[in-house]
This record gives C-alpha cells, structure tokens and sequence, in this order.
C-alpha cells in the first residue's frame, strides 16, 4: 500500500528536467534584466560624463576667450 501512494505521488510530481528547464529560465531572464539594467546605468554615466565634458570644453573656451579679452583691454588701456 505504502509503494502504491509513492508511486502515485511519482507519477503526480514533475519531471526533474521540466524543473531545470523551468528554472534556467528564470534565472536566464533574471541575467538578462540585470545586464539590461547595468547597460542602461553605463549609458546615464557615459552621457553625464559627456555632458560635463561638454560644460569643460565650454567653460575653458569663455575662460579663454575672457582671458584674450582682458590681456588685449589691458594692453590698450
């Protein structure tokens, strides 16, 4: 009796590689989210880091440009 109600449960319980299956895939979608997410921070980083280059190069072209301005007012003057 006790080897029927096991063999019962047996035939009730998934397969072993249906639950690999179901488990890779989870955990493939789930590197997948997480490398989608660090690609997205990598491209905030690179855009801000590209904004504040563009905020340099411009600050130091007005500091020159000023600089030029003041060194030919004081030559005049």
């Amino acid at each position: 009796m006790d080897s029927k109600l096991t063999w019962s449960w047996r035939l009730l319980a998934p397969p072993p590689l249906f639950i690999f299956a179901i488990s890779s895939f989870w955990f493939i979608a789930l590197g997948l989210k997480v490398i989608s997410l660090a690609w997205e921070v990598l491209g905030v980083i690179k855009a801000q880091t590209s904004n504040l280059m563009e905020d340099a190069r411009t600050y130091r072209v007005r500091g020159s440009s000023i600089w030029a301005f003041s060194k030919s007012a004081r030559a005049e003057g």
